[in-house]
């Protein structure tokens, strides 16, 4: 084929099962920008190839009514240089241990073929493509299970966002890999209360971002050659059990310079958290402000490196 193997509708659900396709862009095209009823994408044998720059899944109106996006195990989801996923309602991308939904480069020979038919010319790399996005306004009971997120989170030319990017939302995020994004894997922004469960962080310079208040959990997760695992903002209270990491970089948590104005735990696992040259302020000792503590669980190692430190103006504690 010339152009594509086969263009739908991105409002489509064909019935398609055990294709193959050769050619130039050797997969299904989705056509059009917004997905404004609920479909299914099935596997059936080739990639599907997001070939706009933003994908919406739904749109940001609360009186339309929510969509759904379903994409079964097995599925293929190459996304073109520079596009992204946003999703103003639901999706369910929910594989299994054998087969799970992929979401990588156009670019990557090494999962579903040639799927641009260039041959040798290109290959995938980190930043290909930039992000599934889940504003604060998208539906919490989306699922994302058993994926593989590869070869995203664009760092430069466009607004970092990280290549899984939750804006606020409270979503979990399972048995998944992220790996080989240019900038950041997922971020927790805003007030995110999201999880990561069980999940495998390789080969990105920073597996979890945690942003502002934030709560989200980390458990059960393996962080593996990253500059840093987890980066934490100092006003955030994530919950980080049963994680570990390994490889190449810093082995811990990066905790940010600043103040901490609320009160947060420091939950214990096998990661250290770590004050790299950055002064963490406990509280502000004014009288009129409720006081803040930052209370340690036991087990937690607290390491620091030169010209760091930590300013006690409230209360640092143990906690059972």
């Amino acid at each position: 084929n010339t152009d594509s193997a086969l263009r739908v509708s991105v409002n489509a659900t064909p019935v398609l099962q055990d294709l193959t396709a050769t050619g130039r862009l050797s997969g299904i095209v989705l056509e059009g920008d917004t997905i404004q009823k609920s479909v299914t994408w099935s596997a059936c044998g080739i990639p599907y190839i997001v070939d706009t720059t933003d994908l919406l899944i739904g749109d940001a109106d609360p009186a339309t009514p929510q969509v759904t996006l379903t994409i079964q195990a097995g599925v293929i989801v190459k996304l073109r240089k520079d596009s992204r996923i946003t999703v103003h309602d639901r999706i369910i991308a929910a594989g299994d241990k054998g087969s799970r939904v992929i979401f990588t480069s156009l670019a990557d020979d090494n999962t579903g073929g040639d799927t641009n038919g260039d041959g040798t010319a290109s290959s995938a790399q980190p930043g290909d493509w930039r992000c599934i996005e889940f504003p604060p306004h998208s539906a919490t009971d989306s699922v994302l299970d058993y994926c593989r997120i590869s070869y995203g989170g664009r760092s430069s030319g466009v607004e970092k966002r990280g290549m899984l990017f939750m804006d606020g939302v409270s979503l979990t995020v399972s048995n998944s890999i992220l790996e080989r994004s240019e900038g950041d894997a997922l971020v927790f922004a805003s007030s995110s209360s999201g999880t990561a469960n069980a999940c495998i962080f390789r080969d990105s310079p920073v597996g979890i971002r945690i942003q502002g208040s934030g709560t989200p959990t980390v458990d059960v997760c393996l962080f593996e050659n990253h500059f840093s695992p987890i980066i934490m903002d100092p006003s955030s209270s994530p919950k980080i059990t049963r994680s570990r990491a390994i490889g190449t970089g810093r082995l811990g948590v990066i905790v940010q310079e600043g103040t901490l104005t609320r009160t947060a735990i420091w939950h214990a696992s096998s990661m250290p958290y770590i004050l790299d040259g950055a002064v963490l302020t406990i509280g502000d000792d004014l009288p009129e402000t409720p006081p803040v503590v930052l209370a340690l669980r036991p087990g937690v190692v607290v390491k620091m490196t030169t010209d760091a430190g930590l300013v006690v103006r409230d209360v640092l504690g143990g906690v059972a």
